[in-house]
């Protein structure tokens, strides 16, 4: 095998790692709805575990669908949530870091380790269940205030619980060990290409 050959190899293996792990899985409110709170307001990240735990419990049938506290709660039909969850008890931090438009967008989930996803709309809130799930994903508003304006994302926040915390980011320590380690590897795997 020529040089160039195992270069375009290494470069094809190296772009489609790339692209696959930049791709944006879609999650929908049919297949991980729990539910909707409109208007969804105040919105501090208090409220918003308040939000949480009361829509998990109208999803485990604990509380009735209703109205508390000015907000409408009503229980969507996720067909991949099971059907008994654990109410969140960690207070999450309000996220804005996302790329959107209009009723899509599409956020980072990071390394996963994350039970439920509120996206913030304008006109309120859907809840999803996202245990399981890391990387980008791609949300859209079909549920709150369709077809109208001003229903654009506002924020999105990731809840846990106390005996499932989401994973800590690793120390500069730990990735420049990986990263060097990578690097070492690659470099050992072209020289023994390169004498053969």
């Amino acid at each position: 095998m020529t040089n160039r050959v195992k270069q375009t190899l290494i470069a094809a293996i190296v772009g489609t790692a790339v692209c696959i792990s930049t791709s944006a899985t879609t999650i929908t409110t049919a297949d991980y709805g729990i539910g909707t709170i409109v208007p969804g307001t105040p919105a501090s990240p208090t409220d918003e575990l308040g939000y949480v735990q009361t829509a998990v419990g109208i999803w485990d049938g604990t509380t009735a669908a209703g109205t508390y506290s000015g907000n409408t709660y009503t229980l969507l039909s996720g067909g991949l949530v099971p059907a008994s969850l654990g109410a969140p008890t960690v207070v999450p931090s309000n996220e804005s870091n996302f790329n959107g438009s209009g009723n899509t967008a599409v956020l980072s989930l990071g390394a996963g380790g994350y039970e439920y996803l509120l996206t913030r709309w304008g006109g309120g809130d859907i809840l999803y269940y996202v245990e399981g799930m890391s990387g980008n994903i791609t949300v859209e508003n079909d549920m709150i205030s369709p077809g109208q304006t001003q229903t654009g994302l506002s924020h999105f926040a990731l809840f846990g619980d106390e005996n499932n915390p989401p994973p800590s980011v690793p120390d500069a320590g730990s990735t420049l060990a990986m990263l060097g380690s990578a690097l070492l590897a690659l470099g050992a795997f072209t020289r023994k290409f390169a004498r053969a």
